[in-house]
């Protein structure tokens, strides 16, 4: 959880986007994670989560990281 907001309650941890997410009314589909549009590990803002397959989610990072803009910044 390196990197995510957390929320502890009842001596259980949660992620704060996932419970930011889910308190809008929207559940995360099983098999689901969900992607930061934002690029930001610790938002929390709804607007900027989607939930998606773990494919389609490794294929945005793929895609993510090809970006020049992108290599510069983890030095690719």
């Amino acid at each position: 959880m390196e990197g995510y907001g957390k929320y502890k309650c009842k001596g259980r941890v949660y992620r704060a986007h996932a419970l930011a997410y889910e308190s809008t009314g929207k559940l995360i589909p099983p098999g689901h994670i969900l992607h930061h549009t934002c690029g930001v590990h610790s938002c929390v803002n709804p607007k900027h989560l989607e939930a998606l397959k773990p494919g389609e989610h490794t294929k945005i990072h793929k895609g993510l990281r090809r970006q020049p803009q992108v290599k510069k910044i983890l030095g690719i």
